[in-house]
């Protein structure tokens, strides 16, 4: 009788955590008019309210719901995954939802965030924009806040309207406009969108996967990656004749190599922020002679794939930016001229994505000159640089710049679908916003500087990724040893160092995509290949990545089944434990793999939960709990209660 009791108790409890709906205190329509300030792609938003209307009534989202009301209309109608809440009004340009929390309740998402996976306590803006250099970290961001390019602890690439609780529930919106979570308040957190109307989906599920399940199936879920990405990717620039002699040293090592990356495909300039690629996409043929032949002997001959690079920009002087102003395709500013952007050294035009004969137009720069030269894949970047006061052909460039990132990668997938090499070629990009998830093959977490700095740093690049993957974000890696140096005589030097190196080497071993980065300063970065050392270990690494290949294909399946990431944090697979909610320095591997990174410390506390673990360190089984580890290297621990063990435990003797 007892234990019947206790069998009742809990399933009350659970039905109550299950079952709680959100609750809408009131709903506030306002008349807003916002100053915005933008340098490089960071953007500072104030705004003045004019007018102000309140719907008081309280929206208990369960059930069905319709208030018409002398100029706005509410309504709230069931659907499969949970219920849709449409808000219309005809004289105001601000919504403002006011809603309950719950006791305890702890909210996580809105897209790819990098210092922080918990949101409660914070205001968050759902903005597409740079991250920024130092966002906080200190000294550098003194620095960089002198040039209005510092960021903060949630300027993001990649922000997604999209949170969900410990309490099981989850409330998407669809608005492409500017939008402030805020969860400073403890007992009720606001949304706002600065938008006339705005349409929300509610999720309620059993647990965290369901939820995110349901969520993308409505913003969509990630390509498949070809068989081909499953050993390293090098990125590496300078031309021809130093990728072969390195490609030749590392086969001395029998190193897994199945891409060379090369960014400088359409060569490069020096700036005083340091050296960058010539934003003309044709193939440098000084840099790279015979581009075509070279792309096809590699890939024969060695089977290595060839990567480039490409963004939305045009190189002022070069040829496709006189063609663009020829057919008006390009962004324009408050005078109707080209828009010439500030872009870190030098000055560049952007493309009018919202013209349908310019998308056509970089499509077919996209298919006869990279992919016809036999480029394989490529670094999709930037998206996020449409100026707010920009103008563009069709619509507002205020009410176009979120949605400029989604439209980016749609043109870069049709471009491929459209000659039918959709398994066998892949794209990355580092921004991204609504509906972008359907048409990449993964997501990279940007720029973060060669340092073990927590808001823009190796640690920073892991929560970029935890909070990607609660956020749809389902295939997601980094570059290995960061990108973004400084070596200015006035600030502190940020270059990437042997031991910074090491350690994000192993940390990428666990990402679906194992890729290089030379650094923004690659003369005065530590490199793989710097000498003997940098290339063994490397290599030990490449290879254990190389022999999970058959558990990333498991879990990238997955993926694009059912929109759960790879890369996981605790609170995925152990939503029940308070401690994973609060356990961010580590990461699961889809179900089995269990990993805590070093970043540059002599010891290591870790949380187990609930399971038997395998060390692969010491070759030590551990239950549930807390430990502190001297090693000062990444720790791997693998289910023991897996059909896999004995599989996944081979794969770490290369």
């Amino acid at each position: 009788m007892k234990n019947a009791l206790g069998i009742i108790l809990i399933f009350v409890q659970f039905h109550l955590v299950f079952s709680q709906p959100f609750e809408i205190q009131n709903i506030k329509f306002h008349l807003g008019k916002e100053k915005v300030k933008e340098k490089m792609a960071s953007y500072h938003f104030q705004d003045k309210t004019l007018s102000t209307f309140f719907h008081y009534q309280k929206i208990t989202i369960n059930k069905k719901y319709e208030h018409i009301g002398e100029f706005y209309q509410i309504q709230c109608t069931e659907k499969t995954y949970g219920y849709e809440l449409k808000i219309n009004n005809s004289k105001f340009n601000r919504i403002q939802l006011k809603i309950s929390l719950l006791k305890d309740e702890q909210f996580v998402g809105g897209g790819e965030q990098f210092s922080h996976v918990i949101l409660n306590g914070h205001k968050i803006p759902i903005w597409v924009e740079e991250q920024g250099i130092g966002r906080g970290d200190q000294p550098v961001s003194k620095f960089t806040r002198k040039f209005g390019i510092s960021g903060n602890e949630f300027t993001t690439y990649a922000p997604i309207p999209f949170v969900f609780s410990n309490k099981n529930r989850g409330i998407f919106c669809t608005s492409p406009n500017y939008q402030i979570l805020n969860f400073e308040n403890l007992k009720e957190w606001t949304w706002e969108i600065w938008d006339s109307s705005a349409t929300f989906h509610i999720f309620y599920g059993q647990n965290p996967k369901e939820i995110i399940q349901n969520f993308t199936l409505i913003n969509g879920r990630f390509q498949k990656l070809p068989d081909w990405a499953y050993g390293s990717w090098l990125g590496l620039q300078g031309g021809k004749q130093k990728c072969d002699k390195i490609i030749e040293e590392l086969q001395k090592y029998e190193h897994p190599i199945s891409a060379l990356w090369i960014q400088d495909w359409v060569g490069k300039r020096k700036t005083f922020f340091g050296s960058r690629l010539y934003w003309n996409w044709l193939p440098n043929e000084k840099y790279y002679p015979n581009f075509k032949n070279y792309c096809d002997s590699l890939n024969q001959n060695l089977n290595i794939k060839v990567l480039g690079y490409i963004n939305p920009f045009l190189a002022i002087k070069g040829s496709l930016a006189k063609e663009a102003i020829q057919k008006n395709y390009l962004v324009k500013n408050s005078k109707n001229q080209p828009y010439k952007i500030k872009a870190g050294g030098f000055k560049a035009y952007l493309i009018d994505l919202s013209n349908f004969q310019t998308r056509e137009w970089i499509k077919t720069v996209i298919k006869t000159n990279m992919i016809q030269n036999g480029l394989s894949g490529w670094m999709a970047d930037f998206g996020e640089w449409l100026p707010y006061s920009s103008k563009i052909t069709n619509g507002f460039s205020k009410n176009f710049h979120n949605q400029y990132v989604m439209e980016w990668a749609k043109i870069n997938r049709e471009a491929i679908q459209e000659l039918n090499l959709d398994t066998s070629i892949v794209f990355f990009n580092r921004s991204a916003y609504n509906y972008s998830a359907k048409y990449m093959n993964s997501l990279w977490a940007g720029d973060q500087m060669t340092s073990f700095q927590k808001h823009d740093g190796m640690p920073s690049a892991l929560t970029g990724i935890l909070t990607g993957g609660l956020s749809g974000f389902s295939v997601n890696h980094a570059d290995i040893g960061g990108y973004t140096n400084l070596n200015f005589w006035i600030t502190k030097k940020y270059l990437r160092t042997p031991l910074l190196m090491q350690k994000w080497t192993e940390m990428s071993a666990f990402f679906p995509i194992f890729r290089t980065h030379e650094g923004l300063i690659p003369q005065k970065n530590y490199q793989f290949y710097s000498n003997d050392t940098a290339m063994a270990h490397f290599t030990l690494w490449a290879k254990i990545h190389y022999n999970l290949k058959f558990y990333f294909q498991k879990y990238i399946h997955e993926a694009t089944e059912t929109g759960l990431p790879v890369i996981r944090h605790l609170l995925l697979e152990y939503p029940e434990l308070e401690t994973s909610w609060k356990t961010h320095h580590g990461f699961l591997v889809g179900q089995d793999l269990l990993i805590y990174p070093n970043f540059g410390n002599e010891k290591t506390e870790v949380f187990l939960p609930k399971e038997s673990w395998y060390c692969i360190n010491n070759q030590q089984f551990y239950s549930d709990g807390y430990y502190q580890f001297q090693i000062p290297n990444i720790l791997i621990f693998v289910r023991k209660n897996t059909e896999e063990f004995e599989k996944l435990k081979k794969a770490f003797k290369p």
